[in-house]
């Protein structure tokens, strides 16, 4: 039995939850009108995962470490019966699903969020209007946002101590990360001197091999401005210069899309160096490459 409405909620915001609820629950066939971008991959990639091999073969296996899961094939079972359980039984399978979020299972990851994403969406409508209007887009920033601070709660749930109420408490705990993001005012950025020195390295890579040994030689060439033959280090800088992002974005953009190994992105370091979930660390650089792209495309337009 489903639990009744909060009294809380307005008309418009009930009717948007129960459109949410409704998408988020189509398992084999993604809806194909959709206005958000994030919720459309997600819903996408959902419908995907369903028919990879190695999804029921996952199952089994968590099956064997958590008795809960026994009798799923796929993982939209799990999320079925998380929506028809009792109290009891929605907090046994999330709190098996948060166990193995936090022994580095992708899959549960990604079990765990779409379980989540018809109170998250709520969630993410109630916070666009206090984001910056300097967002391009504060709906689609707004949702970015909660999935970002929901995975990173997920990583972190203190699942031995709270062991009732854990749909509830994850989503307090999403709650008070992104009010703590609105209430912050955007820091400002680190001095990019170290960035650029009187030797001009040969590409992208040689200029983040340099940041990261923190090249101190020569003096600071700072930037003005960008244009469309601008390298990805010197957007960065310029962006950083300028409030769109912030230090610590700037350093995983370059930590991710210019790793010190060449066999691909480095998400999966940098979710291991900073203590999150590999989703985690791409939503977070998803809503900054927003940010960046939308302040680049402007900033060009003006200078053109």
């Amino acid at each position: 039995m489903r639990a009744t409405t909060p009294t809380w909620l307005d008309t418009t915001e009930v009717d948007a939850m129960r459109r949410a609820e409704k998408i988020f629950r189509e398992h084999d066939v993604a809806p194909e009108v959709m206005s958000s971008a994030l919720y459309r991959q997600l819903v996408q990639d959902w419908v995907w995962t369903q028919s990879r091999p190695s999804a029921g073969a996952s199952l089994q296996r968590w099956s064997r470490a958590e008795p809960h899961f026994e009798g799923f094939s796929r993982p939209a079972d799990v999320v079925d019966a998380i929506d028809a359980g009792n109290h009891q039984r929605k907090d046994a399978l999330l709190l098996a699903l948060l166990r193995l979020v936090q022994a580095g299972e992708p899959l549960a990851s990604q079990t765990v969020l779409h379980a989540m994403l018809p109170g998250l969406a709520g969630l993410a409508a109630r916070t666009t209007p206090k984001l910056p209007a300097s967002e391009p887009d504060r709906a689609e920033a707004a949702r970015q946002l909660v999935v970002e601070e929901f995975l990173e709660s997920a990583a972190v749930f203190p699942v031995l101590r709270r062991r009732q109420r854990v749909a509830s408490n994850l989503l307090l705990d999403t709650v008070k990360r992104v009010t703590s993001h609105t209430r912050q005012a955007v820091p400002r950025p680190f001095n990019p001197a170290a960035l650029y020195t009187d030797a001009v390295p040969e590409t992208d890579r040689d200029v983040y091999r340099a940041v990261r040994a923190q090249a101190d030689g020569g003096a600071p060439s700072h930037v003005d401005g960008i244009d469309p033959d601008s390298d990805l280090l010197t957007v960065l800088t310029w962006a950083v210069s300028e409030g769109v992002i912030t230090t610590a974005e700037a350093q995983m953009l370059a930590d991710v899309y210019l790793p010190s190994m060449p066999d691909g992105w480095g998400f999966d370091h940098v979710a291991e160096a900073v203590g999150v979930s590999r989703s985690a660390v791409k939503m977070r650089c998803s809503r900054a490459v927003a940010r960046l792209s939308a302040a680049a495309r402007a900033s060009v337009t003006q200078t053109a």
